[in-house]
């Protein structure tokens, strides 16, 4: 809730013709003194003043709220936004003329701004909506006001310092869109060790033996023996997979960085959400920088659940692409601090000479890779047909209206 403020300009030229009519009537009933143009001369000054009284009073009473249908948006979604004016005074409000400022990275798809009138104590509001066509933090505010009285007298203009924040996730595609297999190899990884019994990768079943967990009964299969029978399970290792996104400005082109750099950043939005969709752990690093962050390195832990998937695009909302330490460096001085086996799905505009040692080192630390080419052509093209090695994989991605342009073609 935000007041009224800034003050008053009063509309000069009414103003003028009020006073100049008073004057007029003050001479007229001092030398013609006529009783009528006494009560002319009462009536007109005790409006002016008192219309010019309640227009200031009931403005600089207002109070202004902002409300958004929500706080938080993929690019595309509308939002609606109600804004609502209470005049807690007991006087009125002839007209007030209210307009919402918008940021330019949303499009305003009805109008904001309405034309009100307050009785006293009395609340109205309208609602405009708008769409967003860009992630980040979205400003809204403030209000710009003007009001009025019914005769003129009073022109009156503020502003209300009421802002509202908007964070926009970046955009979620599809992986088949983005050019990339709908099932990439990352996540658990099966051993003949057993670590753990995954539940969802039955691989048949044996007689139950004692210490065995009731869940784990095969009902069906022991009424068909006559004994009891469990489920077998895939043995795995639960790994965590690490979206590395590369946001070092020194590595992209710079008449495409904006768009290269957007297309890296809905990239690693859409593969996040679809490890979450899976049931993958996931977790993001990067050499972005966010607002207000002084670090060059961004951690985010890896986490299950739609909790882990939020911090990492409340993350991708607001990272820039800066510049900061190369993939290299941000790979070396990050993945102590990972487990073994980790998959890590690495975001890059580049596919430099040093960057492929880097992948074989880390290679042979038990890491697997998943290398990501969001550049034009990738420098070493021959690794998207024949990998590199056992366990490092590359692929090359592509917007979807590049895709779409590629596929009319080919048709």
């Amino acid at each position: 809730m935000a007041q009224a403020r800034d003050g008053a300009t009063t509309g000069r030229s009414i103003e003028a013709l009020w006073r100049a009519g008073i004057w007029i009537l003050l001479i007229a009933a001092l030398f013609l003194r006529g009783k009528v143009l006494y009560v002319m001369l009462y009536a007109s000054v005790a409006t002016y003043f008192l219309s010019r009284y309640i227009a200031n009073r009931s403005f600089a009473a207002l109070q202004f709220t902002r409300d958004l249908s929500a706080e938080r948006a993929f690019v595309g979604e509308r939002i609606d936004v109600t804004v609502s004016v209470t005049n807690p005074s007991r006087l009125p409000v002839v007209w007030l003329l209210v307009s919402d400022e918008v940021t330019h990275l949303v499009n305003v798809v009805s109008p904001r701004r309405a034309v009100l009138s307050l009785g006293p104590r009395e609340r109205k509001g309208w609602t405009y909506g708008v769409v967003a066509r860009r992630r980040g933090l979205h400003k809204f505010g403030p209000l710009h006001l003007e009001a009025g009285d019914a005769f003129g007298l009073a022109h009156l203009r503020g502003t209300s310092t009421l802002q509202s924040g908007l964070i926009v996730y970046p955009r979620i595609h599809a992986l088949e869109d983005l050019g990339l297999p709908s099932s990439l190899p990352f996540g658990e990884v099966q051993t003949p060790t057993r670590f753990f019994d995954d539940p969802a990768h039955t691989i048949g079943t044996r007689p139950y033996q004692a210490g065995d967990p009731y869940k784990s009964i095969h009902w069906k299969v022991s009424a068909r023996a006559g004994e009891l029978y469990v489920r077998e399970y895939q043995p795995t290792i639960a790994v965590d997979a690490f979206i590395y996104l590369n946001l070092n400005e020194a590595e992209y082109e710079l008449h495409l960085l904006e768009y290269y750099s957007e297309l890296a950043i809905e990239a690693a939005a859409s593969i996040g959400y679809a490890l979450v969709r899976d049931r993958q752990s996931v977790g993001l690093v990067t050499n972005g920088a966010v607002p207000g962050q002084k670090d060059q390195t961004v951690f985010v832990q890896s986490r299950k659940g739609s909790g882990g998937l939020t911090e990492i695009l409340e993350v991708l909302a607001t990272i820039e692409c800066v510049p900061s330490i190369t993939l290299p460096q941000l790979l070396s001085e990050t993945t102590p601090r990972l487990s073994w086996g980790a998959t890590l799905i690495l975001i890059t505009p580049v596919d430099s000479p040093r960057l492929i040692d880097t992948l074989l080192r880390l290679r042979r630390q038990g890491f697997y890779l998943i290398v990501i080419i969001v550049g034009l052509d990738p420098v070493h093209k021959e690794y998207l047909h024949k990998p590199l090695a056992p366990g490092i994989t590359f692929y090359h991605v592509q917007s979807p209206s590049a895709l779409k342009a590629i596929h009319a073609r080919a048709g």
